[in-house]
């Protein structure tokens, strides 16, 4: 499914409501809400913490990363890692800034058409940047900086006319609108709100990208294609907004931006799934995997994905 993020919010909240409805034949099991983790099966034994990130995104089979990070081996940037840095901080950058201002000021003294023009300028500054010093640590080539300038151009100006189309339009439809009622209806979203998981075995906060307080549903902002694990990492953050919310997240998504984008305006993909038992066992069992790899201290080996002595995440770490 194809769609534009903003302007087609209702889409995206429809998907959601169909996999609620789904939702009520096969309910999640009480054991499995974040809000009773004392009862979920092997609860957090270990104190050490492990960042959030290194379980839910875990793309070492070996986990052999985990012993690296412990060991103080600096992680390279990639192509990809910046090409996700970009898109990440393009959309959800406009998007904090419409929320702030949709927030903050009222709606009739609000001038969304140049305050988020802007905000969209320092933004691409902002990307532009961050690809000129991967340019100069030869993380990117002059082709790769075009292609990004190019993409963060076409999102931001492409989000920038859906934000404005949006806010404007409930302005101008509902002129008496209190600076709630505008962000009830134009921009019910969260973005990247911090959570304290530490009792629950991490070592971080938690941030995920989107929380629709309206339809309780929980996503993250990914490139490249869509790939099965990221919904195991929704669960994770599900788990930890029950936890600390007491509330229940049933459903999550996930929004993705392919690498191939020959059309002049960005094309976005979302999957939208129920956050079930089996996605929420799996991740509680990536994390005691992670903990107890780390308690152990043994070194794993080198997975059959990458060179001898060289880790795709971390580089030649064996001095080869």
């Amino acid at each position: 499914m194809s769609l534009s993020f903003i302007l087609y919010r209702e889409e995206i909240e429809g998907e959601i409501d169909k996999v609620r409805r789904a939702l009520s034949q096969n309910e999640v099991s009480k054991e499995y809400r974040g809000y009773a983790w004392s009862h979920v099966p092997v609860p957090p034994h270990l104190r050490l913490g492990v960042a959030f990130s290194d379980v839910a995104y875990t793309y070492c089979p070996t986990m052999r990363y985990l012993f690296l990070k412990r060991q103080h081996v600096p992680r390279r940037e990639t192509r990809e890692a910046v090409r996700g840095r970009i898109v990440h901080d393009c959309i959800l950058g406009l998007l904090k800034e419409a929320i702030d201002m949709s927030s903050t000021s009222k709606p009739k003294d609000l001038d969304i058409f140049n305050s988020l023009g802007v905000s969209r300028e320092h933004i691409r500054k902002k990307a532009v940047t961050d690809i000129n010093g991967a340019i100069q640590e030869a993380i990117l080539s002059e082709d790769d900086a075009e292609q990004f300038i190019e993409l963060a151009d076409k999102i931001l100006n492409y989000e920038y006319a859906m934000l404005v189309a949006r806010v404007g339009y409930k302005i101008s439809h509902t002129p008496r609108t209190t600076r709630e009622g505008l962000m009830d209806e134009a921009l019910p979203i969260v973005i990247e709100p911090s959570i304290n998981a530490q009792s629950m075995g991490f070592s971080d906060q938690l941030t995920p990208d989107f929380i629709y307080t309206k339809t309780r549903a929980i996503g993250e902002l990914k490139t490249g294609t869509q790939v099965p694990a990221n919904r195991v990492a929704i669960a994770g953050y599900a788990l930890a907004c029950e936890y600390t919310q007491k509330i229940p997240i049933d459903v999550g998504f996930v929004l993705y931006v392919p690498d191939q984008q020959r059309h002049k305006v960005p094309i976005y993909e979302i999957d939208v799934f129920p956050v079930s038992n089996e996605y929420r066992e799996a991740f509680i069992q990536k994390r005691n995997q992670s903990l107890n790899l780390i308690a152990s201290g043994v070194e794993p080996p080198v997975c059959n994905e990458c060179h001898p002595g060289d880790c795709r995440i971390y580089g030649r770490v064996d001095g080869g």
